[in-house]
């Protein structure tokens, strides 16, 4: 025969063993519960790429723009019909223009490039 305290968790082991197992609904409410969540985390991240592509395009598309600037203000300044336009007799005034807004374009490219990480 046992002795007293052994038999005693012996009867408690034997009750554990008898419980019966969580009903299987609430086991698909918890499986449930825990993929939503990472569902929903998984969204978060999906978002979170995305957004930062739509930001680097668009980061490069002002850019462009801003390098565009120069280029269609000037020409349009001087393609203006008024008396006064600035090198209309020099000689060489259209290359001189076009050296202006190349350098413009240039400086401008080289400003905003200056720092790679930046793409």
């Amino acid at each position: 025969m046992l002795p007293q305290p052994a038999r005693g968790g012996l009867a408690r082991s034997s009750a554990r063993a008898a419980t019966p197992p969580p009903p299987a609904e609430e086991l698909a409410a918890a499986d449930s519960v825990a993929l939503v969540e990472r569902v929903r985390l998984l969204q978060e991240e999906l978002f979170a790429l995305v957004n930062e592509q739509t930001n680097r395009t668009l980061f490069v598309l002002t850019i462009v723009t801003v390098l565009a600037l120069p280029m269609t203000i000037v020409p349009g300044l001087l393609g203006m019909n008024v008396g006064g336009v600035p090198l209309r007799e020099h000689e060489g005034g259209f290359w001189l223009v076009l050296f202006v807004l190349v350098a413009m374009t240039v400086l401008g490219a080289l400003w905003a490039f200056r720092n790679r990480g930046n793409l």
